[in-house]
């Protein structure tokens, strides 16, 4: 009589590939968050900057000698030159995770900085390298120090007449 039914072997290779297939699909949809987190972030810092510096050309901003300002967010976002949902990181929507930008006097010029915090390391890095074609003269932090620790991006500015 023949037995009917599958063997330990082939219930194993079976459970084996199916977490091969599992691990694979964790990894690539892991890559996938990060990629997307990563671009919203960039298209984030884009339109701080432009609203950044509109402002700052709209009000012929002028800060006195080593000055920072507050946070600017909510002045930019009333004065509609960045949409509400630029305040918020694509890294979370905490208080901690907000987004920050301010406007300081520098001895070489006024300065637009903007702070995203709580980035992981390796999304930092990632950040730092797509923003410097667009940006090649901001400083950028180094991303080096705590896994969560944010990036500080600092742009010097100058009017446009």
């Amino acid at each position: 009589m023949k037995a009917r039914g599958l063997s330990l072997l082939e219930i194993m290779m079976v459970i084996a590939v199916t977490a091969i297939i599992l691990i694979i699909a964790v990894d690539y949809f892991t890559n996938i968050r990060l990629s997307s987190k990563v671009n919203q972030t960039v298209m984030q810092v884009r339109d701080l900057y432009q609203g950044g510096v509109n402002y700052f050309n709209a009000q012929k901003y002028q800060a006195t000698s080593h000055a920072t300002t507050g946070d600017i967010i909510p002045t930019l976002i009333n004065g509609n030159y960045i949409p509400p949902s630029d305040q918020i990181s694509p890294w979370g929507s905490n208080q901690k995770n907000m987004v920050k930008v301010t406007l300081s006097s520098a001895p070489n010029g006024n300065q637009l900085i903007i702070i995203i915090p709580t980035l992981p390391i390796q999304a930092c890095n990632v950040i730092t390298n797509r923003l410097k074609s667009p940006f090649p003269d901001a400083n950028y932090s180094t991303c080096n120090n705590a896994p969560t620790k944010g990036l500080t991006i600092t742009f010097t500015l100058n009017f446009t007449d």
